[in-house]
């Protein structure tokens, strides 16, 4: 058996005077190779709480424990918490998550709570009607609408199908009496009651009523990512496409924004007696990104407007001509409708998307029947 050593500080650090009287210390060798080792562990643990923090991991950690610390909470309400709590504002994060601390108690009241909207906001309210299938137009383009009308518009097929698709299916309303909800961003909701999937909703059913064969896809594509809606609502598109070769017509339904700060606009028209919301069509060309099919959607866009303007006159704005593309490369029927904007109510929204669906199912039947 190996005979055992003792050692004790002396033999990590051995004192030696010097010729000048100072006393200096030598370092011995395993005593080096113990401090360059901890050193490393140290850098190495900062280094990677570095990137953990980066990723959102110890943020997902926090979220995750404080949603599971509130047992009493709904899973939208625990759904809502972890979305909107941000570590680096705690006072933000305070103001979001408030309304979720309620009781059993308070939430049995009969009273309903109030919604939450944004506070001192001017609402105007206006009329824009298209005249004389009037167009807005924000491109260098010149189209002959008379033209284009007398052209018509011809199907691909004998049973065509609508896509209804949501690029911004988080947008939302000013609340009402009718409807009131809790605004989970600025004029956005997660809620389907009350966002734009909720209108689509409404636009699907009139069509069904029409005899229309519809799609509606409900997926939110703003959200998480706002930046990156429509590439994820291509993706959306791309997949019907594939499944469904009678897919002709696809529909982004949007609500507009109009106005600045805390004053802003709605547009709102009365047909057969009710309040409605505004209707503009907005119709891409391939000013910035290729899209081939662009004059074919707008030659339908101007059929649409022109019918509106006989049938149901001052339920539209003038028709938008705009640069970008909003993923109208992809169908020869694809446009983009803005049903009122933030400051008109559901209420408004839901009767213009009734009026709009009739609308639409009557022209699609005619197109049918002429094809």
């Amino acid at each position: 058996m190996a005979r055992r050593r003792s050692y004790d500080v002396r033999s990590f650090l051995n004192k030696r005077k010097s010729r000048s009287g100072f006393i200096s210390l030598t370092v011995s060798g395993s005593a080096l190779t113990t401090v360059i080792s901890l050193a490393a562990i140290v850098i190495f643990s900062l280094a990677a709480c570095r990137l953990l923090a980066s990723s959102g991991f110890f943020e997902f950690l926090l979220r995750a424990g404080v949603s599971n610390a509130l047992p009493f909470l709904s899973s939208q309400d625990r759904q809502l918490l972890m979305n909107e709590f941000d570590i680096n504002s705690p006072n933000l994060f305070a103001k979001s998550v408030s309304p979720l601390l309620q009781t059993k108690e308070n939430e049995a009241k009969p009273s309903e709570p109030p919604a939450k909207n944004i506070p001192d906001v001017n609402i105007e309210t206006t009329h824009n009607s298209s005249q004389g299938i009037e167009v807005k137009n924000e491109t260098e383009y010149l189209p002959d609408v008379r033209a284009v009308l007398s052209e018509g518009v011809t199907l691909a097929t004998d049973n065509p199908k609508v896509l209804i698709v949501h690029t911004h299916g988080s947008e939302s309303y000013t609340s009402s009496k009718a409807y009131k909800y809790e605004q989970t961003g600025n004029y956005r909701t997660q809620d389907t009651d009350y966002n734009m999937i909720r209108v689509g909703e409404e636009l699907t059913r009139h069509l069904k009523q029409k005899g229309i064969d519809v799609i509606h896809d409900k997926t939110i594509n703003d959200y998480p990512s706002y930046n990156d809606s429509y590439n994820k609502t291509e993706k959306v598109i791309k997949n019907h496409l594939s499944q469904d070769s009678d897919i002709v017509f696809v529909f982004d339904i949007h609500r507009d924004a109009v106005g600045e700060g805390d004053n802003i606009v709605k547009f709102v028209s009365e047909v057969k007696g009710e309040k409605a919301a505004q209707v503009m069509i907005v119709c891409g060309t391939d000013t910035n990104l290729d899209n081939p099919l662009w004059r074919q959607n707008f030659a339908l866009a101007v059929h649409i407007q022109n019918y509106f303007e006989v049938n149901t006159p001052g339920l539209f704005r003038p028709l938008n001509l705009r640069k970008e593309r909003f993923n109208m490369h992809l169908t020869t029927g694809s446009l983009l409708f803005e049903v009122g904007t933030n400051g008109n109510t559901l209420d408004e929204a839901l009767s213009a998307a009734r009026y709009l669906g009739d609308g639409l199912g009557e022209i699609i039947n005619n197109l049918k029947n002429n094809s």
